[in-house]
């Protein structure tokens, strides 16, 4: 499965929000479907990205709400996350 999810994120379209950390990859959570992402965000964090979510709303004077909902933010992932994993050297030679 884990392979599977890394060909996901190499299929997805690379975003660049204002908040995205540096040297990580963008990926918006919105791109995977609801019942997969619990999985998707433990793959990302196993990897070390962040799932970063945004409020939908956003309050330039004043104070923001305390609760609503949520945006379905993005992933970040550094790049190594999306790099193949290297086979077993079973040959040993």
């Amino acid at each position: 499965m884990p392979d599977l999810i890394r060909d996901i994120f190499l299929d997805m379209p690379v975003v660049d929000p204002p908040n995205r950390p540096e040297g990580m990859l963008a990926f918006m959570r919105s791109e995977v479907p609801h019942e997969y992402r619990p999985m998707v965000d433990e793959w990302v964090q196993s990897k070390g990205g962040q799932v970063i979510e945004e409020p939908l709303i956003k309050v330039h004077r004043g104070t923001s709400p305390d609760s609503g909902p949520s945006s379905d933010g993005f992933y970040a992932l550094p790049p190594s996350a999306l790099a193949a994993d290297e086979p077993a050297d079973d040959a040993g030679a």
